[in-house]
């Protein structure tokens, strides 16, 4: 079960590309993330993404669908947009995610557990610090810790 829900996210992109659902541009749209890391081992979950497919996502986006993308703010007033979203503030994030977008010009909303700010393998202040100043990166708030809601009745 997992194996499939897992097949199914990681080409979600992919798949909704050919069949033109994003190439419609008849509903705003919000791609979401968590972390684009370098190990193809790793990729074998849902929060987890290859950098290789986060480029060639990022390289589709900008050649054929620059004039959609849209910080969150302007997702609401503009129709027909995309916006880049990332959950949880992973150290990922400065390492691989910002040249990409630095390079495309594409905005992206981060969404961080301040309680996780600093710990191991999440961003500290002075990554927030240089995203921030970026005009790239809006910051936004998933809660102040992370409840994995899966561990409870």
């Amino acid at each position: 079960m997992f194996r499939l829900k897992y097949f199914i996210f990681k080409n979600f992109l992919h798949f909704f590309i050919k069949l033109d659902l994003i190439k419609t541009k008849k509903k705003n749209c919000f791609l979401l993330y968590h972390s684009v890391i370098n190990n193809k081992k790793d990729t074998n979950n849902l929060d987890n993404i290859h950098v290789d497919n986060f480029i060639e996502q990022c390289n589709y986006i900008s050649k054929y669908q620059k004039k959609r993308i849209s910080n969150l703010k302007n997702n609401f007033k503009k129709k027909h947009s995309i916006t880049l979203t990332f959950d949880d503030g992973y150290k990922t994030i400065i390492d691989n995610v910002f040249p990409i977008i630095k390079k495309h010009k594409i905005p992206i909303v981060l969404f961080i557990c301040p309680n996780l700010i600093g710990k191991k393998k999440y961003l500290s202040i002075d990554d927030l610090k240089i995203l921030n100043k970026s005009n790239l990166v809006e910051i936004g708030i998933h809660g102040y810790k992370h409840i994995y809601y899966g561990k409870y009745n």
